[in-house]
């Protein structure tokens, strides 16, 4: 799990800890639990006032952890979760539908790896890209998580235009947290246009990839 530094400062405003304290994982738990159930601007705003004792790397193994038990809990997240249980992420008014299939029987020890396919199309009818979306869903075979996104507009920049940058960082965090995916095992890849779009996304969305 990536933990941004203004999460780590937020944990360090909820609990102070000095250099070298042990955390107690419970107790850190519960203020993680009430802290997530708030908005997000309230969170924000709890993360202004700043401590000055950096974390020991066991420190933030151990809040790792406690985040990543009290995340799935936030109104974000449980929305993310019906989202992908309805395979169509929504964002600003937009939607992403997506098919996923698992092409692995036993789980791996960190989770699946996630593979992100992009089908063809672009400037043309609605049908013409629902043709490309259904050719590309099984199409190639790998080891993990297939998910095959419809682009959510049917234009020729229709992968790499910057409103899908958002859709991507949400199905990707809700596959992490709902679908036992490894985050350090996310692929991206297509077909023809979608081939484009992977040349776009790959660099722009560096963090999000394994290749």
């Amino acid at each position: 799990m990536r933990i941004t530094g203004l999460t780590i400062f937020t944990l360090i405003l909820l609990a102070p800890i000095a250099p070298g304290q042990a955390i107690d994982v419970n107790a850190i738990g519960e203020l993680l639990e009430a802290h997530f159930q708030k908005p997000a601007d309230a969170r924000r705003q709890e993360a202004i006032a700043r401590h000055d004792e950096p974390l020991t790397r066991e420190q933030a193994a151990n809040l790792s952890k406690s985040i990543w038990n009290a995340w799935p809990q936030s109104p974000e997240a449980k929305q993310v979760k019906t989202e992908i249980d309805n395979r169509e992420i929504l964002v600003n008014g937009e939607s992403l539908r997506f098919t996923l299939e698992n092409m692995l029987e036993e789980k791996p020890e960190n989770g699946y790896p996630l593979f992100i396919v992009m089908h063809g199309g672009g400037q043309t009818a609605p049908q013409n890209n629902d043709r490309a979306w259904r050719g590309i869903q099984g199409r190639y075979k790998v080891k993990g998580k297939y998910l095959c996104p419809r682009a959510p507009r049917d234009t020729w920049d229709h992968w790499h235009n910057e409103y899908i940058h958002a859709f991507y960082h949400k199905l990707i965090e809700g596959m992490i947290l709902h679908e036992e995916v490894d985050p350090n095992k996310v692929y991206v890849m297509g077909y023809s246009s979608g081939g484009y779009g992977t040349f776009q996304l790959a660099p722009i969305l560096a963090d999000r990839w394994a290749a």
